[in-house]
């Protein structure tokens, strides 16, 4: 290994041969030229630590560290080790903790973060004073999340999410699916997000500033003629390629004015036929109140009709059991399906199942039937104190039952004038099949 002085000529001029040759200069001790068989040369430092270890720091390539650059660089890190300290150690712990935190921060994928989003949320932990979600909420934020933000983002570390990248897929969902999409896997990934900033896993939500047009107030309400040929459509659900018991469901909506997921979800305790009342607990409401719904002789015998389709043998708590024996209840999109199966038979368009509860509550407090708007509030199970004092509320526990049955049973009546039927139930469905 050849000790001199080192010049730019004597850099240029090493040439490769079949084994490493190394130049050691003798103007910084230490300081070495390496030259592979590949022609490939570059600078190093070798030094004694602070235990008398002999250790080789690199420097750099040549020629892209001069020699003048690497002379310099060999000095600094002589001075340090002059003073106790470790360049090659403190670099290498360096590059651990980059790497480590690499590491970390691609462990913390959208995927892994959502999944403790919910699990979190269950509990009500995701956010500072949060209270418990419930299943039902849940259970609708993780069919958009699995659906549509895992396939995009699950993989992707959550610090590595930005705010053009987030708008880009919510336009896309909207664009390739519709604009209900679009804004409610925002509210999912944005909640997420949050809860990750909350954990200080991230300093700021990428989708603070994310936008995704929200509904227009839905004004659909279904004329006489509509909601009769719907009505009359699910006569035959076999028809329709649906089932008994999501047709008989979807007719509890109209009838009851009830949400679909508390229709498909109700359970065979809350019902009071001796005293035709529907008792729906806090536990599986939207507002988390309990809802008293009375029934209507026509609501009474739908209710029937569905348990009567029960297979002999049944013992579980749902007035609507799974479709396919997969949960403790229907499905609520299959009531979805079987409502759109039945507009498109009818010929009715641009409507859906909510639609049932939008137009009884018009029929209500319409010129036929003039009930007041809170009473229908009411029935429909909307807060009522919405226009109250706050004191009010806490003191009065009236439940305004008698004209909640008044409202819902000329609704009833309406309604079976409206679909022309003589009987509460007439031709329901067919039954089972043979």
């Amino acid at each position: 290994m050849p000790t001199l002085p080192l010049t730019d000529q004597h850099c240029k001029a090493l040439k490769p041969t079949a084994t490493r040759q190394e130049l050691r200069d003798t103007k910084v001790p230490g300081l070495i030229l390496r030259c592979t068989p590949s022609n490939i040369k570059s600078w190093s430092l070798r030094y004694a630590d602070v235990t008398g270890k002999h250790v080789r720091m690199t420097i750099g390539r040549y020629p892209a560290v001069s020699l003048s650059d690497a002379r310099t660089a060999a000095l600094q890190v002589l001075a340090e080790v002059s003073t106790g300290k470790d360049p090659v150690a403190d670099r290498k712990a360096a590059q651990a903790a980059e790497k480590a935190a690499r590491e970390a921060a691609t462990a913390l994928t959208v995927e892994k973060i959502g999944n403790d989003y919910f699990e979190a949320a269950a509990k009500g932990r995701h956010r500072p004073k949060g209270k418990p979600k419930k299943p039902s909420t849940l259970g609708y934020e993780r069919g958009y999340f699995d659906s549509f933000v895992l396939p995009k983002f699950g993989k992707s570390a959550i610090g590595d999410l930005h705010r053009r990248a987030v708008q880009t897929f919510i336009d896309g969902l909207a664009d390739d699916h519709n604009l209900s999409t679009g804004v409610q896997s925002l509210k999912v990934l944005r909640q997420i997000c949050a809860y990750a900033e909350f954990q200080e896993l991230i300093s700021a939500n990428p989708c603070r500033f994310v936008e995704a047009t929200d509904y227009d107030s839905r004004e659909r309400v279904l004329t006489d003629a509509e909601l009769k040929a719907i009505w009359k459509a699910l006569e035959n659900p076999y028809a329709i390629a649906s089932n008994p018991q999501a047709a008989i469901a979807v007719r509890i909506c109209a009838a009851t004015a009830q949400r679909r997921a508390e229709v498909a979800k109700a359970e065979l305790s809350e019902l009071d036929f001796d005293n035709a009342i529907w008792t729906m607990p806090g536990s599986r409401r939207k507002n988390g109140r309990t809802h008293i719904v009375p029934l209507s002789d026509l609501a009474v015998q739908l209710l029937r009709a569905a348990i009567a389709l029960h297979e002999d043998g049944y013992k579980g708590a749902a007035v609507f059991p799974p479709l396919r024996g997969e949960g403790a209840a229907m499905a609520v999109e299959n009531l979805t399906r079987c409502f759109a199966a039945a507009a498109e038979a009818a010929g009715v368009k641009d409507t859906r199942l909510h639609d049932l509860r939008r137009t009884a509550a018009t029929n209500m407090t319409g010129e036929r039937l003039t009930i007041a708007r809170s009473t229908v509030s009411l029935c429909l199970g909307h807060d009522d104190g919405a226009n109250a004092a706050a004191a009010t509320r806490v003191y009065d526990r009236y439940g305004y039952l008698p004209e909640k049955r008044r409202a819902l049973t000329a609704w009833a009546s309406l309604l079976l004038e409206i679909v022309g039927e003589t009987e509460a139930l007439g031709n329901v469905v067919a039954l089972r099949r043979a």
